[in-house]
């Protein structure tokens, strides 16, 4: 039996009733990554009821966002992150490349707006492997602060323009 994503089914029994949905992803990252369950779906193109805001507030991922969702005219994109409060406020994330330094893709994907948060992050990878112990430590010592745009989740589906979202996507770190 293949292994089927839970969102994928989802999302397949929205298109099936023919009318339309709306998605709203908190924390799309680029859109295009291995670990998306949204990317596949929508990049398709066989998406014909489905509306998809795709929530981003690194603006380096959300302009690559943006890039990778431009063919696809049921998918708009918001830069901000989903907060208790609407204005401006720090989020904490690595400060480079880490595929440069030899380091994991993924430690470029961790950010939240609380630092406790992402070092508890950082380290619950570590112990599992040696090598996330490492990446951990190269994570604090490489981590920066940008301050970017917060909204609630009341703002957040006002900006998207939905009532009431049909299914709503997170990953995000808190």
């Amino acid at each position: 039996m293949p292994n089927i994503h839970p969102i994928s089914t989802a999302i397949a029994v929205l298109e099936y009733t023919g009318k339309p949905y709306s998605v709203l992803q908190i924390g799309a990252y680029v859109g295009a990554s291995d670990n998306d369950p949204i990317w596949p779906i929508f990049s398709s193109g066989e998406i014909q009821h489905g509306t998809l805001v795709a929530v981003e507030p690194v603006p380096e991922h959300y302009d690559a966002l943006v890039q990778n969702y431009s063919p696809f005219p049921n998918v708009r994109c918001l830069n901000l992150a989903v907060s208790s409060a609407d204005g401006i406020q720090p989020i904490y994330r690595l400060g480079l490349d880490p595929e440069t330094y030899g380091q994991p893709e993924w430690l470029e994907q961790i950010s939240s707006l609380r630092l406790d948060r992402l070092g508890k992050l950082w380290d619950s990878f570590e112990g599992t492997d040696p090598a996330n112990e490492t990446a951990g430590n190269f994570a604090r010592q490489f981590r920066c602060a940008d301050l970017i745009n917060a909204a609630t989740l009341k703002t957040t589906l006002k900006l998207a323009q939905i009532d009431i979202p049909d299914l709503i996507v997170i990953d995000a770190e808190g």
